[in-house]
């Protein structure tokens, strides 16, 4: 491992702090988490180090390097977690520091706002997220939006989610929302990727069939549009904006006593504003969580749906997504956690585009053995594998190795 004077500095606190001896001077739950008037203040800390053997998803010349992750966050939240009423905001900073390639340490900054208000039969819910980014862009996150057919680079970029939902009580067991979505992702100018701008409305209902087991369905419209960061090349050119409806239908709540989540199907019709063909397919959601005894659990995850490549113009892509993970904790104090993930992703590019006809696949898998000091300090270790494909010419194939040891401070 690299003598770096920072990866000194990082273990000696580490192993001070895990050792309890930083930990007597004080006490945890004053500056770990305490209170301004009606306001609880909760500061957090991550220590990390990691070792990435492909940086850039690269399938010919790699890089590797160790990189030192220190991760701060701060969460002010209003009222408390039981509370109908409630009002969360959270800023995280993430810092990667790299023991070989400096010129690609990065600051990234995120910042959550969660809002939940309850007064007699209406609810109104707000989880909205803002990502400023200059790290080094590949892997998973390229590949949800249809950009991995090119080796990673560090790029400055905005990702941001609003998600707004008004619900009114109908009856006893009757309920309607209407809910608005807005995200996307601004990349610097010059760039070769397109900036993406999604909008949807949604009206649905829900009924409480059964005592733990509720079924709804909705109905929305959405439109999504793309922007060309190079102008003056032909290539680059910004196509019409594209418009898509459709609907589900579903269930969620407790399936089985051991069995819980929802799941919903539906249908999405998509076409540009110009009358070219978008897309048209069955769209899927499920998200499934199975306790077979107190100390294990299993997630299961399924998506399919179709929206614009940030890589290509007036190209839609329909994507199936698959994750399966398993939770066991270890011992007779129960503070040991293991933990195994498998996740896979299959891209098909539709459509007029110039990408159309061709696919990706994206795998990975990862296994986790994590410590819980105390409740307010944790350590754990990670071990991830990705590998993605492609069948159109000239895309890279990548594969990388990740190794993390890290520990985590604060409720």
């Amino acid at each position: 491992m690299s003598t770096h004077p920072r990866h000194g500095t990082l273990a000696t606190a580490a192993s001070c702090v895990a050792a309890g001896v930083c930990a007597q001077a004080f006490e945890a739950k004053d500056l770990l988490a305490y209170k301004a008037g009606p306001v609880i203040l909760r500061p957090h800390l991550y220590l990390g180090e990691q070792y990435n053997d492909n940086l850039f998803y690269a399938s010919g010349v790699r890089r590797s390097d160790f990189i030192t992750v220190i991760r701060p966050s701060f969460t002010a939240a209003l009222g408390r977690p039981d509370s109908p009423n409630q009002v969360n905001l959270t800023y995280t900073l993430d810092s990667l520091l790299y023991a070989d390639n400096s010129d690609q340490n990065s600051l990234d900054h995120t910042l959550a706002l969660g809002v939940a208000l309850r007064r007699s039969r209406i609810a109104f819910d707000s989880n909205n997220q803002a990502i400023w980014a200059s790290s080094i862009y590949g892997g998973l996150l390229s590949f949800e939006q249809a950009a991995e057919g090119v080796a990673g680079a560090s790029i400055d970029r905005l990702s941001y989610s609003l998600n707004q939902r008004v619900t009114y009580q109908v009856g006893q067991k009757t309920s309607t929302y209407l809910s608005g979505t807005a995200g996307g992702t601004d990349f610097e100018d010059g760039s070769a990727y397109y900036d993406l701008n999604n909008l949807r409305g949604t009206l649905g209902f829900g009924y409480q069939a059964f005592t733990k087991i509720g079924l709804f369905g909705e109905f929305y419209y959405g439109q999504a549009a793309s922007t060309p960061n190079i102008t003056g090349n032909p290539f680059f050119r910004k196509g019409p904006h594209l418009e898509s409806f459709g609907g589900f239908l579903g269930a969620k709540g407790e399936l089985t006593t051991k069995l819980s989540g929802s799941v919903k199907v539906g249908y999405d019709v998509s076409d540009y504003a110009d009358g070219s063909a978008g897309a048209s397919s069955p769209v899927v959601e499920a998200d499934l969580t199975a306790r077979f005894t107190e100390r294990t659990s299993a997630t299961l995850g399924y998506s399919r749906r179709s929206t614009l490549s940030v890589q290509y113009s007036q190209q839609v892509y329909t994507s199936d997504s698959i994750n399966l993970g398993v939770q066991q904790r270890l011992g007779a104090t129960g503070r040991w956690t293991a933990g195994l993930r498998g996740t896979y992703g299959r891209n098909e590019y539709t459509g007029t585009g110039i990408a159309s006809g061709a696919s990706s696949d994206y795998f990975s898998v990862s296994a986790s053995l994590s410590y819980q000091f105390r409740q307010w300090l944790g350590a754990m270790f990670n071990y991830e594998f990705q590998k993605s494909t492609s069948s159109q010419v000239g895309s890279i194939e990548y594969d990388v190795n990740r190794v993390s040891l890290g520990l985590n401070i604060g409720y």
